[in-house]
């Protein structure tokens, strides 16, 4: 039964923009600003300013007549349902102002009427997704335990756990996967083709990539995009340290990506030659060749990468790095997409940059685009 305990809950809209998210404020009234109950059951009140104020109506005594109960609790349910223009709710916006009491209130609300915790705003946002980008915990749990979808997706296809690996969210991630149903969660892919660990490997949030691990994430699940295991991220990011932890966790070191291309392609297409001799250390066969019959010391960048794939001591030869080796029987490098350019025979790959993130205006700026210039 809902508590007798008033509530206030003063809404003030477009009062700011915080980052990429647009939120109303909240905070709570003292009992004596409360005004007249309008028709619609509201307490609208007039302080300074342009903007229109509610207070959530009070919930009755029990010694109340039954009417004035159901009026009160109605009242109350029409305003925690209402979306305003950027379409959050008054639980969406209590969340981002951390208020707790008016949280359990609306919560309680919610509940009494069966109406659902997962309410998108604007931005395809719950407030499950809103309390991790927060960094609340103690409100995530509260969320999850009343039945809120921890599958749920906001608009780029992240959920709660990709949102935690993202923002290294390291207690909320801990309280999603103490959670049951957060099991679904460990392999959906978001609209970029990314698991959470995949995000974990590429943020290089290596405690977080453990959580997940411990939990069940499946350590060679493939990206939608170019079929990249978390290993070959790793690589791609040239982060040593994510790689010796994935390799340690039993990763599939010649797991292939769909342009058949291993993390040794990876590593010797970079030119990181320590990665080269820890790959071959742990087991990766360099006479794998991808789907256009290039083996790894065919695209390696250069001739040190060469000689610690055929078994040379390289550090009785010297050569610059940027020497460049012919690379292939017609000359080919590998391109963007994974594939080699027959266009390029003997002479320094265009694309041996070092790789970088392009980030579009119509992408999220939680989830940015990624090349796969070497998978």
């Amino acid at each position: 039964m809902i508590g007798s305990k008033v509530c206030n809950l003063r809404i003030r809209f477009k009062l700011g923009v915080t980052g990429p998210h647009t939120c109303s404020w909240v905070s709570l009234l003292p009992q004596h600003q409360q005004g007249a109950v309008n028709p619609a059951g509201f307490r609208h009140l007039n302080p300074p300013g342009p903007f229109p104020v509610y207070c959530l109506p009070p919930v009755p005594e029990p010694s109340h007549p039954l009417a004035h109960q159901t009026e009160n609790l109605l009242a109350g349910i029409a305003l925690a349902t209402r979306q305003d223009e950027d379409g959050d709710t008054a639980l969406h916006i209590a969340v981002v102002q951390g208020e707790l009491a008016i949280f359990f209130k609306l919560i309680q609300l919610l509940l009494w009427a069966h109406r659902s915790l997962d309410i998108y705003n604007n931005l395809r946002q719950t407030p499950l997704h809103l309390a991790v980008i927060t960094q609340q915990a103690n409100m995530v749990d509260a969320l999850l335990r009343e039945g809120a979808d921890p599958a749920a997706l906001d608009r780029n296809g992240q959920t709660g756990v990709h949102l935690c690996c993202e923002y290294d969210q390291r207690d909320c991630l801990s309280v999603i996967l103490s959670h049951s149903s957060s099991s679904i969660c460990l392999e959906i892919r978001n609209y970029e083709g990314l698991s959470p660990l995949h995000l974990a490997v590429l943020r290089g949030h290596k405690d977080l990539a453990r959580m997940l691990l411990d939990a069940g994430a499946d350590i060679n699940a493939m990206d939608i995009k170019s079929g990249q295991s978390p290993l070959m991220h790793a690589v791609e990011s040239n982060n040593a340290d994510m790689i010796h932890f994935l390799i340690e966790s039993g990763c599939n070191v010649n797991s292939q990506s769909y342009s058949g291309n291993t993390a040794l392609h990876g590593a010797c297409g970079r030119g990181q030659v320590d990665t080269v001799r820890l790959l071959l250390k742990s087991g990766a066969d360099s006479s794998l060749k991808n789907y256009h019959n290039d083996t790894p010391v065919m695209v390696a960048k250069n001739k040190k990468i060469a000689d610690v794939l055929r078994g040379r001591g390289s550090n009785q030869i010297r050569v610059q790095d940027q020497q460049c080796v012919s690379v292939s029987p017609h000359g080919s490098n590998l391109t963007e997409n994974g594939s080699p350019s027959p266009n390029h025979s003997r002479g320094c790959s265009p694309l041996t940059a070092p790789h970088t993130l392009n980030r579009s205006s119509s992408s999220s700026p939680k989830t940015p685009s990624l090349l796969y210039p070497f998978f």
